[in-house]
Protein backbone atom coordinates (compact mmCIF):
# COMPACT_ATOMS: atom_id res chain seq x y z
CA UNK A 1 0.00 0.00 0.00
CA UNK A 2 1.03 3.51 -1.00
CA UNK A 3 0.05 6.99 0.67
CA UNK A 4 -0.11 9.53 -1.93
CA UNK A 5 -0.78 13.43 -0.85
CA UNK A 6 -1.56 14.72 -4.72
CA UNK A 7 -4.07 13.34 -6.29
CA UNK A 8 -6.33 16.25 -8.16
CA UNK A 9 -10.18 15.26 -8.35
CA UNK A 10 -11.59 15.27 -11.45
CA UNK A 11 -14.67 16.43 -10.41
CA UNK A 12 -13.51 19.24 -8.43
CA UNK A 13 -10.37 19.86 -9.58
CA UNK A 14 -8.64 19.89 -6.11
CA UNK A 15 -5.71 18.03 -4.09
CA UNK A 16 -6.59 15.51 -2.10
CA UNK A 17 -4.80 12.08 -0.55
CA UNK A 18 -5.50 8.62 0.35
CA UNK A 19 -3.68 5.25 0.60
CA UNK A 20 -3.58 2.91 -2.56
CA UNK A 21 -3.15 -0.39 -3.46
CA UNK A 22 -3.07 -2.52 -6.51
CA UNK A 23 -5.87 -5.06 -6.86
CA UNK A 24 -4.89 -7.90 -9.04
CA UNK A 25 -8.26 -9.31 -9.81
CA UNK A 26 -9.51 -6.04 -11.04
CA UNK A 27 -6.62 -4.76 -12.53
CA UNK A 28 -6.97 -1.20 -10.39
CA UNK A 29 -5.63 1.18 -8.54
CA UNK A 30 -7.92 0.61 -5.46
CA UNK A 31 -8.25 3.70 -2.87
CA UNK A 32 -8.34 3.66 0.63
CA UNK A 33 -9.76 7.00 2.13
CA UNK A 34 -9.47 5.68 6.27
CA UNK A 35 -12.18 3.91 7.55
CA UNK A 36 -12.55 2.88 11.51
CA UNK A 37 -10.87 4.97 13.79
CA UNK A 38 -8.35 6.32 11.28
CA UNK A 39 -8.36 9.84 10.40
CA UNK A 40 -8.08 11.13 6.67
CA UNK A 41 -4.74 12.43 5.33
CA UNK A 42 -6.07 15.35 4.57
CA UNK A 43 -9.33 17.42 4.92
CA UNK A 44 -10.05 20.86 3.41
CA UNK A 45 -6.98 21.63 0.88
CA UNK A 46 -4.37 20.72 4.10
CA UNK A 47 -2.70 17.68 4.95
CA UNK A 48 -1.89 16.46 8.07
CA UNK A 49 1.48 15.46 9.97
CA UNK A 50 1.87 11.86 11.14
CA UNK A 51 1.42 13.72 14.58
CA UNK A 52 -1.33 15.34 13.76
CA UNK A 53 -3.28 12.32 12.51
CA UNK A 54 -1.84 10.80 15.52
CA UNK A 55 -2.96 12.73 18.04
CA UNK A 56 -6.79 13.09 15.96
CA UNK A 57 -6.76 9.63 16.40
CA UNK A 58 -6.04 9.37 19.77
CA UNK A 59 -9.00 11.65 20.74
CA UNK A 60 -7.33 15.21 21.45
CA UNK A 61 -8.26 18.38 19.45
CA UNK A 62 -5.58 20.06 17.08
CA UNK A 63 -5.31 23.83 15.30
CA UNK A 64 -5.29 23.97 11.81
CA UNK A 65 -4.59 26.41 9.35
CA UNK A 66 -5.29 27.39 6.31
CA UNK A 67 -8.11 24.88 5.09
CA UNK A 68 -10.13 26.06 2.19
CA UNK A 69 -13.53 25.81 1.80
CA UNK A 70 -15.69 24.51 -1.46
CA UNK A 71 -16.20 28.07 -2.58
CA UNK A 72 -12.79 29.13 -1.87
CA UNK A 73 -12.32 31.10 1.15
CA UNK A 74 -9.98 29.82 3.60
CA UNK A 75 -10.08 29.59 7.67
CA UNK A 76 -8.56 28.40 10.74
CA UNK A 77 -10.08 25.93 12.96
CA UNK A 78 -9.40 23.87 16.16
CA UNK A 79 -10.25 20.39 15.03
CA UNK A 80 -11.38 16.76 15.98
CA UNK A 81 -12.27 13.34 14.62
CA UNK A 82 -15.11 12.31 16.38
CA UNK A 83 -18.46 10.03 15.90
CA UNK A 84 -21.43 12.12 14.81
CA UNK A 85 -24.51 10.02 13.35
CA UNK A 86 -22.50 6.33 13.82
CA UNK A 87 -19.67 7.57 11.97
CA UNK A 88 -16.31 9.16 12.70
CA UNK A 89 -15.39 12.45 10.62
CA UNK A 90 -13.74 15.54 11.75
CA UNK A 91 -15.86 18.18 13.39
CA UNK A 92 -14.69 21.68 13.18
CA UNK A 93 -15.16 24.08 16.34
CA UNK A 94 -14.38 27.89 15.68
CA UNK A 95 -14.26 29.61 19.28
Amino acid sequence: MLEIDDFVSARTGKTFGCKVSWDASTKKITPDFGSGDAPPRSWCQVTFTDAQRKDLAAGKTIQGTGFTTAHGNTFDARISWKEEGGKKKIVPSFG
